[in-house]
């Protein structure tokens, strides 16, 4: 384990990578880090800077200079921005006199440079003769390279004595067969459900050790499917590693006390995390093809019109999940001008995307499961947030027209079966008895008769109508709320939870719908009382939604709701 930790280490980058575990390491060491990286502010070559004792030594100042890599020449004292000598006489010369808090000042230094590889040996003697000129009475250096911070990861957050026993072969298991990534996915979550299961009514301390566990566990399969170049099973282990972290940290979210802040700055390191890998995946597997007709469906690599379907809408639902989070962060973080207007270029970016996904592959007009109407509601609550209501009303127009099409003729029609197998013989039977048997239920065409109400597509809702007239009579049209029981289980996929609106009758005004729908809305309180929602990072219940195929709750679209 700790040679599968060390190549990993050697993959990351010095910026958002392995600087953003570094901290989890020393705080898991019981020091106090009271220096972090600092967008676009000069650190004075100190990286992230901690105070405390390891193995019950005196109390030190560690001073950590992050590089990435193996220490070179060049990135020693050559020509690149961020060479490390340079650093190093940075933190002598101006860190230490200037910006060492004064309760610090008394205390023995280390200064620690950090990377993920070795030190090459043409750069050793010039490496290890600088430190020795430098080193004073109060000031030494101690080199973190990657043996050693894989050993302190292996022993600190992976050693049999600190995780339940079978997660290290888990985790193995998952790296072992990135090429299957539904196999390395499923090893990952019961890796995940161990680990969750671990800290049932556990103490503050466990429950911040457990989460540091999953970052650096999730770290590590990101950086071995990076050198791997296959981000499938990484992407789908993000989410619901951040998932199982909220479930986990947000009883202790809303306590006044140290413990509860570091675990709430845990959870915001595996936020980062799933950022940072859903970013990379969109922008290196989705959005390079998106502009191409047909070249993401080509992409799927089946022949099969089912495997482009299910992946289709699948990727329909990350893209828009991606918008949301960037639409939430532009809401509710204060952020810096440029930065603001730097994620309104990309939530107009991804917008665009968007719609470009749908019209360049026309599949995602023909939904053959009911339960894509999940990714089809997170693209329209992102469209509609970005003001597209043109092109959600176009995408209805045509996706309804070959919905009937598909009813009319026996084609493949969206159904309520679950079975790959099945799913490739829909429809096997030209039958009123099959019909009903497919379709004795459905979120898809409430939610998009609800969505033309409430955006006033008046050709659209009449679509809606005549397909329930004709074909769906015998159906239950269905949405979902969330009830006293889904705090519970909402998080780690728990689906025995919620409450179901049916018997939606769309040849009714379109007002009498939106009336029904929101008033029930107003009736539930328990949406309100989800902990996403509480404190204010609603796309988790929408990655929630997503991850465990749960239906979007309406609740999300009352702010269109016309005065």
């Amino acid at each position: 384990m700790k040679l599968v930790i060390k190549e990993y280490l050697a993959s990351l980058n010095e910026r958002n990578e392995l600087d953003a575990i570094l901290p989890d390491l020393l705080s898991q060491l019981g020091l106090t880090v009271f220096g972090k990286p600092i967008r676009g502010a000069s650190e004075r070559g100190v990286d992230v800077a901690a105070v405390g004792s390891i193995d019950g030594g005196v109390d030190k100042v560690y001073l950590f200079s992050i590089k990435a890599g193996d220490l070179t020449r060049s990135t020693w004292n050559g020509n690149e921005d961020q060479a490390l000598r340079p650093s190093l006489d940075e933190i002598i010369d101006s860190y230490i006199p200037n910006r060492l808090p004064p309760e610090h000042k008394n205390k023995p230094i280390v200064i620690c440079p950090c990377f993920g590889g070795d030190v090459q040996t043409p750069v050793i003697d010039l490496f290890t003769g600088f430190m020795n000129s430098r080193s004073k009475d109060n000031i030494e250096f101690e080199v973190w390279h990657g043996d050693k911070l894989a050993g302190l990861i292996n022993d600190g957050f992976l050693h049999e004595n600190f995780m339940p026993e079978n997660t290290r072969s888990l985790l193995r298991k998952s790296l072992a067969i990135l090429d299957e990534p539904d196999a390395s996915f499923r090893y990952f979550s019961y890796l995940l459900s161990i680990l969750r299961e671990s800290v049932e009514e556990a103490k503050e301390e466990d429950v911040l050790k457990v989460l540091r566990q999953i970052n650096i566990c999730l770290w590590i399969l990101y950086g071995w499917s990076r050198q791997e170049k296959n981000l499938e099973s990484v992407y789908l282990s993000s989410e619901i590693s951040y998932l199982n972290a909220w479930h986990i940290a947000s009883p202790f979210l809303d306590k006044k006390n140290k413990n509860a802040k570091l675990i709430q700055a845990s959870v915001h390191s595996i936020q980062n995390t799933y950022f940072k890998v859903s970013q990379d995946y969109l922008s290196k597997v989705v959005m390079p093809c998106v502009n191409e007709y047909g070249a993401i469906s080509r992409g799927v690599s089946s022949s099969s019109s089912v495997d482009i379907n299910l992946k289709l809408f699948d990727l329909l639902g990350r893209v828009a999940l991606m918008g949301l989070w960037c639409t939430w962060e532009l809401e509710v973080i204060q952020q810096s001008d440029e930065y603001t207007a730097q994620l309104k270029e990309q939530i107009s970016y991804i917008s665009e995307c968007l719609f470009n996904l749908i019209s360049n592959n026309p599949i995602l007009f023909s939904p053959l499961k009911d339960e894509q109407a999940i990714d089809i509601s997170l693209a329209v609550l992102f469209l509609a947030a970005s003001s597209e209501l043109h092109n959600i009303k176009d995408w209805f127009g045509e996706l309804l027209s070959r919905i009937k099409i598909s009813f009319k003729s026996h084609g493949a029609y969206p159904c309520t079966l679950q079975d790959y197998m099945d799913l490739l013989d829909h429809p096997k039977a030209n039958t009123k008895e099959y019909l009903e048997s497919c379709t004795a239920g459905s979120i898809m065409f409430s939610s998009i008769g609800f969505f033309s109400a409430l955006f006033n597509f008046d050709n659209e809702y009449k679509q809606v109508s005549e397909i329930q007239t004709e074909f769906l009579e015998h159906c239950s049209l269905q949405l979902w709320y969330p009830d006293d029981e889904s705090e519970k289980g909402i998080y780690i996929g728990d689906r025995y939870h919620g409450l179901c609106m049916s018997d939606f009758d769309f040849t009714q005004k379109k007002d009498v719908i939106i009336k029904r729908v929101f008033d029930e809305c107003s009736e539930t309180k328990d949406f309100e009382n989800l902990s996403a929602i509480k404190y204010g990072v609603f796309p988790i219940l929408l990655m929630s939604c997503r991850a465990y195929r749960l239906p979007v709750p309406m609740h999300f679209f009352k702010g269109f709701r016309k005065k």
